[in-house]
């Protein structure tokens, strides 16, 4: 995962393991700033995930991507929840 420290953007992927094949899900989205600078930075965003080789049509899903940002003791951001919801 990439993240713009200027914008609050994120872009990445991950795979995604069926049955019979990988997949490479993308995503994107973006932190929102938060009212103080203690708060955790909350964002949205998006996931495309390409169909299956057998699908009857190449069409992709697309689904919501939600993030937290969150500082630590030492200053040091990390990503604290990342979840996908599907459709």
């Amino acid at each position: 995962m990439t993240l713009t420290t200027t914008s609050g953007a994120y872009i990445g992927s991950f795979e995604l393991l069926d049955l019979t094949e990988v997949r490479t899900v993308n995503f994107s989205g973006v932190h929102r700033q938060t009212p103080t600078i203690t708060d955790d930075l909350i964002g949205a965003g998006h996931y495309l995930l390409p169909a299956l080789k057998t699908a009857p049509s190449n069409e992709q899903t697309s689904g919501a991507v939600s993030s937290i940002l969150t500082t630590n003791a030492r200053d040091f951001t990390v990503l604290r929840d990342f979840v996908c919801v599907t459709p």
